[in-house]
């Protein structure tokens, strides 16, 4: 079926205008044109008439394809503009693109007409589709923001569409945009428009997934692109399905590599020189020729593959190599249908509990020339980072949980009281205390946070040290969760004698209240909670024990770990695994210790020492 398209033609010669239009039909369009050979008439007929395409002679008595260009340029430009000649050098007519034409024809290859017009229709259309998406207008609440600050990485929350919903500092820095200007855009629009067509595949992957790991880039503000690896998983945000993604800069590593490659490149007729430099990097290497034989492979790259050099080396990797994701990936560049990306896969550590999570990328080498001579391999153990960030986006989810949960209770009681007005003075006063209650856990989870965060980046809290005597402080704390948990039992052996100590006196009882507080968690109704204060020597020893659920040895060697709240049943009970951490960091910074002692089904013991008096 034909094409239905206006055009504007600017020729002195109505026979070359028709072997235009015929030009045109034949190539699957149904014109309707009109032919002007002067700036007024082409003027006048722009003013009047909507055009989809404009065809200009160059050459024309008293007026040029020249100027025909530079009055569409300035008032029409969205118009495309295609220079038909024969009368001009290549080098005029990539001059005349350069200034703003779609295209230029020679008259004698108007075969070549149709997939001009059809590119140059095509192109404009998808700039008015990127300057109408370049307009639009988003817009999004404020959620938040201190979970995302203490991250290194940035952080951006988008949903299923991709529009951005929320994003920390570090996002703000990495792409050189304000945070409104962010919260405006959809993850398409910052990065490049070549990766921005594979987002739908990468979502339909990730809903399968539930996460997904790949290299990318971010477009930051002035056009630079700077090369991330993103780790993304689903999850819950303000009750609809989003996403989750950590973007980790990678340019060092990127730059790392290319100069690895380059670096490989100009030494490849001097293997024997660099060998000692490419086996001493601290990344595993694999290099094969174009036959797919292994010519080198490093000591660290033997580690991760379970081989050794001298068994390997001149083999074929599909017979070298077990892994088979691995050697998939380097056929695959061989053979020409490669797309540079990462693959990874599980190693068991020998002796060890956990597995050994090892990434690989594969690049083609070529020579100067630029003949494909054979392909290498970074393999890189990425274990602890995926550790890290499994906890970090864990952390995200439980607290986004703890904070939306005493702001739902708020939200709702404040809403009672905004839109019943004729409540009993009873109702109204029981809602403003659950409000005030709420606000106090919340007041608590955000001071938990803050200390985190000082910790995060290795402050230590701010002490405010004085002589003071702790018993008055901790009788009336412990009191206190007697008239809060009567169904708790609390055994509670203090010295007779006054405790005198120099210290923060609110920052330990903070620290008593956090080991209470996970007793109380942690343990069943009727069971018994100790609480002994014994001198020992020149200092106090502080014990908070329970008959709680206890916990494994491997549980307890991380239990004062950021954000770790142990594996199983305790993930049930609220908190942001934050407790033990900072009551660690406290009492190290008095000059203390710490410790805990756990067993599962039957308790768990934490204690830790002050001196009597801190110089």
């Amino acid at each position: 079926m034909a094409i239905p398209i206006r055009v504007l033609i600017v020729e002195d010669l109505d026979d070359d205008a028709q072997l235009l239009i015929r030009c045109l039909t034949q190539g699957g369009f149904q014109p309707v044109h009109q032919r002007v050979d002067n700036d007024i008439d082409l003027n006048q007929s722009l003013s009047q008439n909507c055009w989809d395409l404009i065809l200009s002679d160059y050459n024309m008595p008293g007026f040029s394809g020249q100027e025909a260009l530079k009055i569409v340029s300035v008032d029409y430009p969205d118009i495309p503009f295609i220079v038909v000649s024969g009368a001009i050098g290549e080098e005029l007519a990539v001059s005349l693109v350069k200034a703003g034409a779609a295209d230029y024809v020679m008259k004698h290859n108007l075969e070549r007409l149709p997939t001009a017009v059809n590119r140059a229709l095509r192109e404009a259309h998808e700039r008015k589709l990127y300057e109408v998406a370049q307009t639009q207008v988003m817009h999004s609440e404020k959620k938040f923001r201190s979970l995302f600050e203490g991250a290194g990485d940035a952080i951006f929350f988008y949903d299923l569409s991709g529009q951005i919903l929320e994003i920390n500092h570090v996002a703000c820095e990495r792409s050189g945009m304000t945070r409104d200007e962010l919260l405006e855009k959809n993850v398409c629009q910052i990065i490049p428009k070549d990766l921005a067509g594979n987002f739908n595949h990468r979502m339909e992957l990730l809903q399968q997934q539930g996460s997904l790991v790949y290299e990318s880039s971010l477009l930051r503000n002035e056009g630079q692109e700077i090369p991330v690896e993103v780790n993304s998983r689903l999850m819950e945000y303000m009750g609809q399905p989003a996403v989750l993604s950590l973007l980790r800069d990678i340019s060092e590593r990127k730059t790392a590599a290319d100069n690895l490659h380059r670096a490989f490149i100009e030494a490849e007729e001097a293997r024997d020189k660099i060998d000692a430099i490419l086996r001493s990097i601290i990344d595993g290497l694999v290099v094969t020729d174009k036959n797919g034989r292994i010519v080198l492979i490093n000591r660290k790259a033997e580690m991760f593959l379970r081989v050794e050099s001298q068994l390997v080396i001149d083999q074929k990797v599909d017979k070298a190599i077990t892994q088979k994701v691995l050697v998939k990936e380097i056929l695959s560049a061989l053979h020409g249908d490669h797309v540079e990306g990462i693959v990874e896969w599980e190693n068991a550590i020998p002796g060890l509990k956990g597995l050994q999570i090892i990434q690989a990328g594969t690049s083609l080498v070529k020579n100067q020339n630029g003949v494909e001579t054979g392909t290498i391999t970074i393999l890189r153990d990425i274990t602890r980072e995926r550790e890290l960030d499994r906890m970090k986006s864990e952390f995200v989810t439980v607290a986004a949980h703890e904070l939306s949960t005493p702001l739902a209770t708020i939200m709702g009681f404040a809403e009672l009281l905004i839109t019943q007005k004729d409540l009993p003075q009873k109702v109204q006063h029981e809602s403003l205390q659950y409000i005030f209650d709420k606000t106090e856990t919340l007041e608590k989870i955000i001071d938990e946070l803050l200390n985190v965060s000082r910790v995060e980046f290795g402050l230590q809290h701010r002490l405010i040290k004085q002589a003071c005597i702790l018993n008055d402080n901790f009788e009336t704390l412990i009191s206190s969760y007697r008239k809060k948990h009567p169904e708790r039992k609390f055994e509670v052996s203090l010295p007779c004698e006054p405790m005198h100590l120099i210290c923060d006196q609110e920052r330990i009882t903070q620290v008593l209240e956090n080991l209470l507080s996970n007793a109380v968690k942690f343990s069943l109704n009727n069971k018994t909670i100790k609480i002994e204060i014994i001198e020992i020597g020149g200092h106090y020893q502080f014990t908070v024990q329970d008959e709680g659920i206890g916990m494994g040895i491997d549980q307890a060697e991380r239990a004062f770990e950021k954000f770790y709240r142990g594996n199983g049943i305790e993930k049930a009970v609220g908190g942001l695994g934050l407790g033990l951490c900072i009551a660690d960091s406290i009492i190290k910074a008095h000059g203390g210790d710490i410790r805990i002692h756990s067993e599962e089904g039957k308790g768990t013991s934490v204690s830790f020492d002050l001196p009597k008096q801190l110089h």
